[in-house]
C-alpha cells in the first residue's frame, strides 16, 4: 500500500532524527532550556516527539491483526523507557518520572489513534491521501 511505504519512509526518517536529538542532549549539545521557557514545554514537547513516533511506527510496520498497534506501541514504550532510565547515568541529563510519564501518553494517546487509522475502511485502499476526519 503506498500510504505503508510512505510510513515507513517517514519512520525511519524520524527515528534517525530523534535518534540524532538524543545523541545530542546526551553530549550537552542541545539547548534544553528553551523549552523550560514554556510552561509545560518540556512535557508537551515529550508527549508529542514520543507520540508522533509511535504513530509512523504503528502505521507503518503494525500487523493487522488485532494486536498489531499494541505490540508496536509497546516495543516503541519499551526503546523510550530504556533512553528514559539511562538518562540517570549520564552528565548531561537526568531522569524525570514525568517525562518518562508524558511518553507513554503520547505513545498511548497516538497509538490510539494508529489503531482508528488502520481500522477497516479508515483509508481506502490504493489512496494517497488520509481520510477526511
Amino acid at each position: 500500500m503506498m500510504i505503508q511505504a510512505g510510513c515507513k519512509r517517514l519512520a525511519v526518517l524520524y527515528s534517525a532524527l530523534l535518534v540524532a536529538l538524543v545523541v545530542a542532549a546526551d553530549r550537552g549539545a542541545l539547548p534544553l532550556h528553551l523549552t523550560a521557557r514554556l510552561p509545560g514545554g518540556d512535557k508537551a514537547g515529550h508527549f508529542l516527539l514520543m507520540g508522533l513516533l509511535s504513530l509512523l511506527v504503528n502505521l507503518a510496520f503494525a500487523s493487522r491483526d488485532a494486536f498489531g498497534v499494541l505490540r508496536c506501541s509497546f516495543l516503541v514504550a519499551a526503546v523510550v523507557t530504556l533512553e528514559e532510565l539511562s538518562q540517570a547515568a549520564l552528565r548531561y541529563r537526568n531522569f524525570e518520572t514525568a517525562d518518562l510519564a508524558a511518553d507513554l501518553a503520547g505513545i498511548a494517546v497516538f497509538g490510539l489513534l494508529a489503531a482508528l487509522l488502520r481500522a477497516p475502511g479508515a483509508i481506502p485502499p490504493n489512496s494517497s491521501r488520509p481520510p477526511v476526519l
